[in-house]
């Protein structure tokens, strides 16, 4: 329910409820992982490495330069390098190398099949190129990384040639104004310290481009390519795990967007009601003769409605609670089925029983007993009938100590509701509350018609039918306040269908036009289908 801390029952019973999500994308990626990795083609790494030395540039004053003894200045200086190997001019430059052992290379070719990755631990850049052709990996990676030496070369000497420029410019000057005749001793002793300093910064940035160029070099004895098979076991494995953390994600997320009442105790939280019976499905065979299980011996559904019976002996005073009507949320959710159960359970009790079918638009309970086409309610409450010339009583079964008087619902007419809000019907179920212990009363679905909530005002009491793989949050809820909007107490919730799960069906829609199959009579109100249907049991009318 909303607002509720989840357990870890909770997540276990979603994981089990959506197995089939979680087992089906698991199985599905790990059988993709193991396709792709057999039609992956077998690739080749070839890795050049470039030995790169951080060396300090020196100062136009004519500081001596060196290698950097920094730690930090080298990752720094590793760093930047392998962003400058990864540059548009040194791919340029790879390019124009390869472009004769391997025809059609292209910049971003070399960039998308390769990497340069900074060594953690040595001075050293590593070019490395992917191929599916072991000549044309290693051929790539040896020129990538020689196109790199070039351009750092050239990047430091373009960067100092000019200043080396200027000062042997200034250095001849100078020495050429100390090699005038016309110089004074004074301006020459003014001259020789800016012609040493000179000659010094000249000589610090010789041995720096010195330095630089023996710091990077292409190391000997690298590039020679592996192979790199991909392997199905791997691929299946990682795939498996990847559907399995994306089925646990569908699960949860399905899980999160179903609006079903799953158990019991869902169905009692949000109705505010007590659960009096689980029934599970009828066999197939049931279903399809149209017969009912209380009278076929289905141990397991006809004990849950035994069980019904003795709960509603406990529940039900006979003075206060004999008629009780039977309801749903919506059509098809068993409580036509039901009610019948139910009155053949309380007759095995002991009781005289009367079942009421006030389905007036679709009618179903008297037809299990083969009376449902034939006079009844709507011909008592419209004064054309007696309920003594109506009301039949049924055979029931050898060894069931009661009686079951059934009142079909009778002639079918355009609007039914007028009929059940008279004094009539009132008078009706007291007619027959007097002479039974219990009166059932088949109504239609509370949320498909009105004719329900203009019954509910007529009991003692409501017993509410929901069917489990049926009921969602939104329709329990209109359910709850249309229970809620009846004075008349409610007994509690019989769930139909208890051991099935599956989708619901949206909407309210009720009525249905006349099918192949069915006779049709014309009334005052207009053309409405009368459905036939074969006896079960062979009824005699009651007397009078």
């Amino acid at each position: 329910m909303q607002g509720e801390l989840l357990t870890l029952g909770d997540y276990v019973a979603v994981v089990q409820r959506r197995k089939w999500i979680i087992l089906f994308c698991t199985v599905a990626l790990a059988l993709l992982g193991y396709a792709y990795a057999g039609r992956k083609h077998t690739t080749y790494h070839a890795t050049v490495t470039v030995a790169t030395t951080y060396v300090q540039a020196p100062s136009v004053s004519g500081s001596a330069s060196g290698a950097s003894t920094s730690s930090i200045s080298d990752e720094r200086f590793l760093a930047g390098q392998a962003a400058f190997a990864r540059s548009l001019e040194v791919l340029e430059k790879a390019a124009k190398l390869s472009a004769t052992a391997v025809p059609g290379v292209t910049p971003a070719s070399i960039g998308h099949a390769s990497t340069v990755t900074a060594s953690s631990d040595a001075d050293i850049l590593q070019f490395t190129v992917t191929s599916g052709n072991p000549a044309v990996a290693a051929e790539l990676a040896s020129d990538y990384a020689h196109a790199y030496v070039a351009a750092r070369k050239n990047a430091v000497s373009a960067q100092y040639q000019p200043v080396i420029n200027h000062l042997t410019q200034t250095k001849n000057a100078l020495q050429a104004q100390v090699l005038d005749p016309a110089t004074t001793v004074d301006v020459i002793r003014t001259l020789r310290p800016q012609i040493t300093l000179d000659v010094r910064s000249l000589a610090a940035l010789s041995n720096y481009l010195e330095q630089e160029s023996r710091g990077v070099q292409v190391q000997a004895g690298t590039g020679a390519p592996s192979v790199t098979k991909a392997s199905p076991i791997k691929y299946a494995v990682m795939g498996g795990l990847a559907g399995l953390i994306l089925g646990l994600i569908a699960a949860f997320v399905r899980n999160a967007l179903d609006r079903r009442v799953r158990s019991n105790d869902q169905m009692s939280a949000s109705l505010e009601l007590a659960v009096l019976a689980s029934v599970p499905t009828p066999s197939r065979k049931l279903r399809q003769a149209n017969r009912l299980v209380m009278l076929d011996g289905e141990a397991l559904s006809g004990e849950a409605f035994r069980m019904l019976a003795a709960r509603l002996e406990v529940i039900c005073t006979p003075r206060k609670r004999k008629v009780i009507m039977v309801t749903s949320a919506l059509p098809q959710e068993g409580k036509s089925t039901s009610a019948a159960n139910l009155a053949v359970a309380l007759a095995q009790l002991g009781h005289a029983v009367s079942l009421v079918d006030a389905d007036l638009v679709r009618p179903t309970a008297a037809a299990f007993f083969g009376v449902g086409d034939r006079a009844g309610l709507t011909d008592v409450l419209s004064g054309d009938a007696d309920l003594s010339d109506v009301a039949v009583e049924v055979d029931l079964p050898a060894g069931i100590p009661g009686t079951l008087t059934v009142v079909p619902p009778g002639r079918r007419i355009a609007e039914p509701v007028g009929l059940l809000a008279s004094d009539e019907l009132i008078a009706t179920l007291k007619s027959l509350a007097g002479a039974s212990r219990y009166v059932i009363v088949d109504s239609p679905p509370l949320l498909s018609i009105s004719h329900g909530m203009v019954l509910g005002t007529r009991v003692d009491a409501i017993l509410a039918v929901t069917r489990a793989d049926q009921l969602v949050t939104d329709v329990a809820g209109d359910l709850k306040e249309a229970l809620d909007a009846m004075p008349t107490p409610k007994l509690g919730i019989v769930v139909t269908a208890a051991d099935t799960t599956g989708g619901y069906g949206s909407g309210y829609g009720y009525y249905a036009p006349p099918t192949p199959g069915k006779s049709v009579r014309k009334t005052a109100g207009g053309i409405v289908p009368t459905t036939h249907h074969s006896p079960i049991q062979v009824p005699r009318t009651q007397a009078d």
